[in-house]
């Protein structure tokens, strides 16, 4: 597939909104937002075994994301990142319980 640079100017800003697409408010979206990183855990938690090993995901970066072997771990720890860059908060409390991983975060 070639992309066509002259249809995308460099200079141009593009806003794409889904059909049924929603706003969420700030609260929202930050609950939302811990309900997919503890989803994200759980099944991290299948691969690797070890609670601690899925916690780790949290403190990646990109270049740690990028170099990871593990392809389905690499799209969890992407993910993780992505979401924990796309609400504001002052801290991140992770817990692992006998029902799985529990994410709060404090605004």
């Amino acid at each position: 597939m070639a992309l066509h640079p002259e249809k995308y100017p460099s200079n141009s800003t593009t806003t794409i909104k889904f059909k049924n697409q929603t706003t969420m408010n700030k609260k929202e979206k930050t609950i939302y937002t811990a309900a997919v990183i503890e989803d994200l855990l759980d099944k991290s938690l299948e691969l690797t075994e070890d609670p601690e090993k899925s916690f780790e995901l949290i403190k990646f970066s990109p270049d740690d994301i990028i170099f990871m072997h593990d392809g389905e771990l690499r799209y969890n720890a992407a993910m993780i990142y992505t979401c924990l860059n796309a609400i504001e908060f002052n801290a991140v409390k992770a817990e692992f319980t006998k029902n799985g991983f529990e994410i709060k975060f404090i605004i």
